[in-house]
């Protein structure tokens, strides 16, 4: 469930903008579990071993908005760039998926692509510091026309 921008008022965008920079550049957050996940497999059989708590963590964020599914699977859209996660949260184990967990990475880059280079306007020191976000806001806006018209 992506948002109108221009349908929020200046303060609610900056909070949006701002939880945005937090979730992705916080201790065990979006950032640093792609960093994890592109490093060597870390399981006995080649694949990545993800925890479901560690997934929940990172989209228990307010930004990321949780979807209710039928099928005991976990559904997130962030609120500003729109793309969607989802991931079984039952069966054996408490291990995601290794197939699901290369889905979810290529998700969540594609998520950290639009918020860094598109919304954010990263050039240089990505991440390194939060952006005007009175500029930033205005970018999101025309991110979001530009995008429900292609």
């Amino acid at each position: 469930m992506r948002i109108d921008p221009s349908t929020l008022s200046p303060k609610v965008r900056e909070d949006f903008l701002i939880e945005s920079f937090n979730n992705a550049t916080r201790r065990q957050g979006e950032i640093s579990f792609l960093r994890e996940v592109r490093t060597e497999k870390n399981d006995d059989f080649g694949k990545y071993s993800v925890k479901l708590d560690r997934l929940r963590n990172i989209f228990k964020s307010s930004v990321w908005f949780q979807h209710k599914t039928k099928s005991g699977h976990l559904k997130f859209s962030h609120k500003v760039t729109g793309i969607i996660i989802e991931f079984k949260n039952h069966g054996r184990g408490n291990n995601v998926d290794p197939g699901a967990v290369e889905t979810i990475k290529k998700n969540l880059q594609e998520h950290e692509n639009i918020l860094g280079n598109e919304i954010f306007m990263f050039k240089s020191k990505n991440w390194q510091s939060l952006p005007d976000l009175r500029k930033v806001s205005r970018v999101w806006i025309s991110f979001y026309n530009s995008s429900i018209r292609a």
